[in-house]
């Protein structure tokens, strides 16, 4: 006899009708058997499976009919339904990624984030992995949750150290941007064990630290960063600070020319005078500092020139540039005077 899907159902409903739901439930099974597919079937037959109290069955088939409707682009079918399933084993994490998923992809993102928080909750204890492909997902909705970014990290520090580091790094940030030193002293301590001696970590601390006047405990940290990177800027300026805050001028004025050193070698002329400013304020007169400021100040000011006023002599027309070429040639050859003699002929 050839397979006739609509008789079968025809037959499914007239047996519902009947009462006798084995005898519809097998009628579906027929249809499946010749169409895995076949979703309205599938949820079908997990309606009936579920007025006989076959619970696990139904459970099972309608988790088949969402990821079937998810598949297939029909979020808001799919989600229906996982709004129903969850309640029976909400402390599955598969099926809170699946709802949450479900929500995301209907457009309701907000509404994803608790599922999202419970999947990620529920795969911490057993599959890692999964917790922070969760988390990385969860991040997207919640740019600015630290404690998320330090359950990340401390979930991978033991098998992706860069990527923990990476994370202590945005949450000590955030605590800074909002002013949380305290917290930025913490993770920068916890990151200290991933990256011991790291100069940016140090210095992280050691600000938290001079934050809450522990000025000595600062100078200590940004000591043991100044020995692993002693030209790292961000250490030499905290430093100077630190020395600045303190009671010997001696102290103040050598750490801030050896800031000036470093901005000098970095070609930093402005803030290598600011740094020469600031130790001409810490002791007695010295000529050498003072020496050095005038020299910054001029190589500043010729800069300026150059960059700016410059812009003024430049050829405005053809007759100008003319002029000034015929002058530079001049200049060149070793005939300065008859370059003037041309320049003021036609400034006349």
């Amino acid at each position: 006899m050839a397979f006739d899907r609509n008789e079968l159902e025809q037959q499914a409903l007239k047996f519902v009708a009947r009462e006798q739901l084995d005898k519809a439930a097998e009628c579906y099974v027929q249809i499946l058997k010749k169409d895995a597919r076949d979703v309205r079937a599938r949820q079908k037959l997990a309606e009936l499976y579920s007025k006989m109290g076959k619970k696990a069955e139904a459970f099972k088939l309608f988790s088949e009919v969402a990821r079937l409707h998810a598949a297939a682009g029909n979020h808001r079918a799919a989600l229906a339904l996982y709004k129903q399933l969850v309640p029976l084993k909400p402390s599955d994490p598969e099926l809170q990624q699946a709802l949450g998923e479900a929500y995301y992809n209907s457009g309701f993102r907000a509404e994803s984030i608790p599922a999202f928080e419970a999947a990620f909750e529920g795969y911490l204890g057993g599959d890692p992995n999964k917790a922070v492909e969760i988390g990385q997902q969860l991040l997207k909705l919640k740019h600015d949750d630290v404690a998320l970014r330090l359950k990340l990290a401390e979930v991978v520090k033991g098998s992706k150290p860069d990527s923990a580091y990476a994370w202590y790094r945005e949450a000590i940030d955030e605590y800074r941007r909002r002013g949380q030193m305290g917290e930025v002293a913490r993770v920068a301590r916890t990151a200290l064990a991933l990256r011991p001696g790291d100069p940016d970590l140090l210095v992280d601390a050691a600000e938290a630290s001079l934050a809450a006047d522990e000025r000595p405990e600062a100078l200590e940290l940004l000591r043991a960063a100044m020995a692993n990177d002693g030209g790292n800027l961000r250490v030499l300026e905290l430093f100077a600070k630190a020395q600045e805050q303190g009671g010997d001028p001696g102290a103040a004025r050598e750490a801030l020319l050896r800031l000036a050193t470093a901005h000098q070698a970095a070609g930093q002329a402005k803030a290598e005078l600011a740094a020469l400013e600031r130790a001409l304020g810490f002791g007695d007169a010295d000529g050498e500092i003072e020496a050095r400021r005038r020299r910054v100040r001029a190589t500043i000011d010729e800069a300026e020139f150059r960059l700016y006023r410059l812009r003024a002599a430049e050829p405005t027309d053809d007759t100008e540039l003319r002029l000034a070429a015929r002058s530079d040639v001049f200049c060149r050859y070793g005939m300065p005077q008859r370059a003037a003699d041309e320049l003021s002929r036609a400034l006349a």
